[in-house]
């Protein structure tokens, strides 16, 4: 049996272990791929997508960050839209919003790639379980 695969892309450490911290409570046995940046996320998903690491599998969800110093998550969200043409499969984006961003939302909403969205720093882990657990249970059970 394979463990959820979740990616975090984020520049924030502090997002990163808060949502690692989190994710626990969905699944007992997450692992976590953290990426701190856009072109290290795209690099690393195309290699991937391409099978350049086996040992790599695709993650099951991808917790995208909007705004980060040198690649953000429109380029992120762009490059999966174009690798969503050539391979069958892809992990769906859930983009990580402040409450109240309704102009970001909106256009996060173009990209086909992107599946929901999370508030940004969450106070529990009630609103990433409801969204997310169909998205890890459902490529638990496919792995049984």
């Amino acid at each position: 049996m394979h463990n959820e695969i979740v990616l975090i892309v984020d520049d924030d450490d502090i997002d990163h272990a808060l949502l690692k911290r989190l994710l626990k409570q969905i699944s007992p046995r997450p692992e976590v791929i953290s990426l701190y940046d856009g072109d290290e996320a795209i690099e690393w998903l195309e290699t991937v997508a391409n099978g350049g690491r086996t040992s790599s599998p695709l993650p099951s969800v991808i917790l995208l960050d909007l705004h980060m110093p040198r690649v953000d998550g429109y380029a992120v969200m762009r490059s999966l839209d174009a690798m969503l043409e050539k391979t069958p499969w892809l992990p769906r984006v859930f983009v990580m919003l402040c409450e109240g961003a309704r102009l970001e939302r909106d256009q996060c909403q173009k990209f086909m790639c992107v599946a929901g969205f999370v508030t940004k720093h969450p106070s529990s882990g009630q609103e990433l379980m409801t969204i997310l657990r169909p998205y890890l249970q459902s490529k638990h059970n496919l792995d049984q």
